[in-house]
């Protein structure tokens, strides 16, 4: 009788240590150090580059607004102020026309003998006082008496120094406008300079555009953070769930393992009870032969032994198959 060698020899050692293999080449792809290496990560570089682009273009956006309409604004302070100076100069003029006149009615009055405190001095600055009142906007009034006296003076006739005087008056109307009208204007172009001034101390544009071109800058790498933090926390998830499903894997491993384990297990104890019982009821004579045939095995077994150099104790459960 031959018996075949089983060829179950080390399985369960031999699952074993493919199993071990595999974690190991699972943790050599991981990395030992367990950390998260920026290139793991699934990080939209171009969309955080972008963000970044549109964050400073704005930002510059603000500061170049704020910086050209300030130009805008210096461009239009300066030409009101050579306005104002155009105008000063203009009412300089003016003046030193009217400064004239006044020097040369004097010299007219006294030309004519005519004195200072006279009754025809004060009647022809009276009528001087009513030209000006009836200019627009002059501001000049006439008191009653003042109102009187002029009634009784158009019944008279003037004269000629009175006459002469008027008649320069009339022209010196043309000055007289120029002053009033340039005044109004350096009035007017003096509060909207100062108003200008006010509203920059007030809001300063540069300061405040550079402030919010720091926030849209703040904001901005703010978002890139999220956006790192999100992938970093989606890559951490889906690592420990990989890790999970690994765990899950090797305990399935191991418990089918066990079971292969306790099935042979069985399956040898059942042979057993077998040979057990063949040999309770087996003939003398086929149990001395079937006894040959072990020993054969044995031997064979032996020899096998000694060629591979292992112990008798690796190959227990190897005898125990041949044996069936």
């Amino acid at each position: 009788m031959k018996i075949e060698r089983s060829q179950t020899i080390f399985a369960g050692e031999n699952t074993r240590t493919q199993r071990s293999q595999g974690q190991q080449e699972k943790q050599d792809k991981k990395g030992s150090s367990g950390s998260i290496s920026a290139k793991d990560l699934n990080i939209p570089q171009d969309n955080i580059l972008q963000k970044k682009k549109e964050a400073q273009q704005k930002a510059l956006k603000v500061v170049t607004d704020a910086w050209n309409g300030d130009k805008k604004i210096d461009a239009d302070v300066a030409s009101r102020m050579e306005k104002i100076a155009a105008l000063e100069k203009e009412r300089g003029a003016a003046k030193k026309e009217m400064a004239a006149y006044e020097a040369e009615k004097e010299t007219i009055r006294e030309s004519y003998g005519v004195e200072a405190d006279s009754e025809e001095q004060k009647d022809l600055e009276l009528l001087l006082k009513q030209r000006q009142a009836k200019r627009p906007g002059s501001g000049v009034t006439l008191t009653e008496e003042e109102e009187e006296r002029l009634k009784e003076l158009d019944k008279q006739e003037r004269t000629e120094y009175q006459s002469q005087i008027l008649e320069m008056d009339k022209s010196k109307d043309y000055y007289r406008d120029v002053i009033e009208d340039s005044e109004k204007e350096l009035k007017l172009e003096k509060a909207i300079v100062r108003g200008i001034a006010l509203e920059r101390l007030k809001k300063a544009p540069m300061v405040g555009a550079k402030k919010e071109a720091d926030a849209i800058l703040e904001n901005a790498n703010k978002e890139v953070i999220g956006m790192l933090m999100d992938e970093a926390k989606d890559h951490i998830d889906e690592e420990q769930e990989e890790k999970e499903e690994q765990a899950e894997e090797i305990k399935e491993k191991e418990e089918a393992e066990e079971k292969l384990l306790e099935k042979r297990k069985g399956e040898k104890e059942e042979a057993k009870e077998r040979a057990e019982e063949l040999a309770d009821s087996m003939p003398l004579q086929e149990f001395l032969e079937l006894g040959q045939a072990r020993s054969d095995v044995q031997k064979e077994v032996q020899d096998i032994v000694n060629n591979m150099k292992l112990v008798a104790e690796d190959i227990k459960g190897a005898m125990v198959d041949d044996a069936l």
